[in-house]
C-alpha cells in the first residue's frame, strides 16, 4: 500500500511540475525574452528617431507575445482568436505598411501552428483543430486587417484635417507666412537651444500715408509684394513672419553682418518690385538687425526688444530706407 500511495504521490507531483514547466515557466521564461528584446529594439529605435522601424519593432515582438501564449495553451480553441490582436496593433502609428506585415506575419504565424506545428504535438486534452476551424480563425484574422484597413483611414483622414487647420492657425492667411504667434513660438525655440542665429524685423516705410492716398486695395498689393520678396530671397532654413501690419521678421542663422546683408537684399529688391505697380509714391522699408548673445538676453522677448530698437534707429529721422544693426 506504500508503494502505490508512493506511485501516486509522485505521478501527482510529476503532472503538477510538468504542467507548471509547460504552462508557467517556459511560456514566461520566452515573454521575458521577447520583452526585453523589444524594449532594446524600441529604445533603439527611439534615440534614433526611426519611428516606422519602431512600428514593425512592436508588432514582431507582439506578435511573438501571443505566438508563445498560443503555443503553450493551443488545447483552448479560442486562444487562436488572439491572432487578430497584433493585426490592429499598427493603428497606434497610423502607417499601412507596418499594417500589412502585421497581417503576412500572423496570419502566417497561425496557418504554420494550426497546420505544420500543433498537429504533431501530443493530443493531451482534446482533439486539435478541425479544417473548418482553421478557416474560421484564418478568416478572422482577415477580418480584423479589414477592420484595422477602414479605421486607419479614418483616423489618417480626422489627423490630416487636424493638422491642416493647425497649419491654418498658425499662418496669416493673406501672405501665407508664418503669423506673430508662430513667430514667438520658433524664437523661445530658439533662445532655448541657445545656438547662434540673428533677428531681422522689418517696417514698411509710410504705410499709413499708403492707405490713406491709394486706399486700402494698393496697401494690400504692396503687402504682398514685401512677402513675396521675402520668400524669393530667403534659404531653406531661414524662416519669415507676418509679424502684424506692415511688419515682417525673420530668423536666420547668420551672424549680424551677414544678417545685415541680407536685409539690405531684401530691402533693394523690394524697391524694385514694388517699382513695377507703377504707384506715384517711392515706396521703402526699413529694417532692424540683432545677432542673439545668451550673455547679453536673459530671454526672448529683451531679444526682440534689441532688434525694434534697431528698426526704430533706422526709421529715425533722418532716415528710413535703410538697415541698422544693434551693438549695444
Amino acid at each position: 500500500v506504500s508503494v502505490t500511495i508512493y506511485d501516486i504521490y509522485r505521478g501527482v507531483i510529476q503532472n503538477i511540475w510538468e504542467g507548471w514547466m509547460r504552462y508557467t515557466i517556459q511560456p514566461v521564461i520566452g515573454y521575458v525574452c521577447i520583452l526585453l528584446m523589444m524594449y532594446l529594439g524600441l529604445r533603439y529605435c527611439i534615440n534614433r528617431k526611426l519611428y516606422t522601424m519602431q512600428a514593425f519593432v512592436s508588432v514582431t515582438g507582439i506578435s511573438a507575445l501571443v505566438f508563445v501564449v498560443v503555443l503553450a495553451h493551443y488545447i483552448d480553441g479560442a486562444i487562436f482568436t488572439l491572432y487578430c490582436f497584433p493585426v490592429l496593433v499598427p493603428l497606434m502609428y497610423i502607417d499601412k505598411r507596418p499594417l500589412m506585415y502585421s497581417f503576412i506575419l500572423n496570419l502566417s504565424s497561425y496557418l504554420l501552428l494550426a497546420i505544420a506545428l500543433i498537429p504533431r504535438l501530443p493530443r493531451t486534452y482534446g482533439e486539435h483543430q478541425t479544417f473548418i476551424e482553421v478557416l474560421t480563425t484564418a478568416l478572422l484574422i482577415v477580418g480584423a486587417h479589414i477592420f484595422a484597413r477602414l479605421i486607419m483611414r479614418v483616423i489618417a483622414h480626422v489627423v490630416d484635417n487636424l493638422i491642416y487647420q493647425t497649419e491654418l492657425s498658425r499662418r496669416d492667411p493673406f501672405t501665407k507666412l508664418l503669423n506673430h504667434t508662430s513667430f514667438y513660438e520658433y524664437l523661445d525655440e530658439e533662445v532655448r537651444a541657445r545656438d547662434g542665429f540673428s533677428l531681422i524685423i522689418w517696417d514698411i516705410d509710410d504705410f499709413k500715408q499708403i492707405n490713406d492716398c491709394y486706399g486700402h486695395n494698393v496697401g494690400d498689393q504692396v503687402i504682398a509684394c514685401f512677402a513675396e520678396t521675402l520668400k524669393e530671397s530667403l534659404c531653406e532654413d531661414e524662416i519669415a513672419f507676418r509679424y502684424g501690419g506692415e511688419e515682417f521678421t525673420v530668423l536666420t542663422r547668420q551672424k549680424a553682418e551677414g544678417a545685415a546683408s541680407l536685409a539690405e537684399e531684401v530691402r533693394g529688391a523690394f524697391s524694385k518690385a514694388v517699382m513695377q505697380m507703377h504707384i506715384n509714391w517711392r515706396i521703402t522699408a526699413s529694417s532692424g538687425v540683432c545677432e542673439y548673445d545668451p550673455a547679453r538676453f536673459k530671454d526672448s522677448r529683451a531679444f526682440f526688444a534689441a532688434a525694434d530698437k534697431a528698426l526704430y534707429q533706422a526709421k529715425s529721422n533722418p532716415g528710413k530706407n535703410r538697415t541698422c544693426v544693434w551693438r549695444g
